[in-house]
């Protein structure tokens, strides 16, 4: 895919491990496979009224993908609402690493980052998580 721009419902994106609500919001996005995988990436994807299951007050993310020498990288940050930092890498043996910090600030948000750990005493939950894409 090059040069891809527009507009698809949160919840018609295919296997998700939880239910995803929203909109997702392509700009100038381009995406290379190899051998099965995605192995470059460009562009930018905002997720409009993030959510997951029913809560759609999350705030938005914006995505900022980028494809270097040792794989993919992806810059995260919340917006309107969502206090979100951080980074995703997929490296091209598939290996998965996405770490950042959130501070939940509603009820919705509480709820969704507690299921990654518990908040620190400054009110930030951290992420962390490693693991492998499968073709």
């Amino acid at each position: 895919l090059r040069g891809v721009s527009g507009r698809i419902p949160a919840g018609a994106i295919g296997k998700t491990p939880l239910p995803l609500a929203g909109e997702f919001v392509l700009e100038d996005l381009s995406l290379t496979q190899t051998n099965g995988r995605v192995s470059a990436a460009a562009g930018k994807i905002l997720w409009r009224r993030a959510g997951v299951g029913s809560w759609s007050s999350l705030g938005d993310a914006r995505v900022v993908l980028e494809t270097g020498k040792e794989g993919i990288s992806a810059r995260i940050t919340g917006e309107n609402g969502l206090d979100l930092t951080a980074r995703l890498r997929l490296f091209p043996d598939g290996r998965l690493q996405v770490s950042g910090t959130a501070r939940p600030s509603t009820p919705e948000q509480k709820a969704l980052f507690s299921l990654l750990g518990r908040s620190g005493p400054d009110g930030r939950v951290k992420i962390g998580y490693n693991g492998r894409i499968t073709p």
